[in-house]
């Protein structure tokens, strides 16, 4: 992807399990602050090595995230942020994800699985449409 500088942004975010590794599940909300294509994705877990997936899903109703979110609203298809065995990883050349977003879209990550990570840092990398 040929990234304009002038474009380019972030949305992140942190997830932290506390003292024991992070759960299963729903991890928060965000609201999507500008209209944007996501073209990328970082993760990292800092100074542990271990391995998590995590999966993006998506509300378009422009309001708070309701209820019925789940799998079916996923906008990463075969390409979840992932860490095997490792820090870090990224992914700079997405094919398989749903790119665009809306503002007041809503995104909330899922936690698909997770061995001994405690905390991990999830950066979308998106370019403003």
């Amino acid at each position: 992807n040929d990234f304009n500088i002038s474009k380019e942004s972030t949305l992140g975010f942190v997830i932290n399990g506390g003292v024991n590794p992070i759960t299963v599940g729903q991890k928060g909300y965000f609201e999507v602050p500008f209209n944007c294509d996501v073209v990328g994705w970082s993760i990292s877990c800092g100074d542990v090595t271990g391995s998590i997936v995590v999966d993006i899903w998506l509300d378009t109703n422009s309001y708070y995230v309701t209820p019925a979110l789940s799998a079916a609203n996923s906008i990463a298809g075969n390409q979840k942020p992932t860490i095997t065995e490792t820090h870090k990883n990224q992914n700079l050349e997405l094919t398989a994800w749903t790119g665009s977003l809306y503002k007041g879209d809503w995104l909330t990550p899922y936690v698909e699985s997770n061995d001994t990570i405690k905390e991990v840092y999830l950066f979308l990398r998106v370019e403003k449409t």
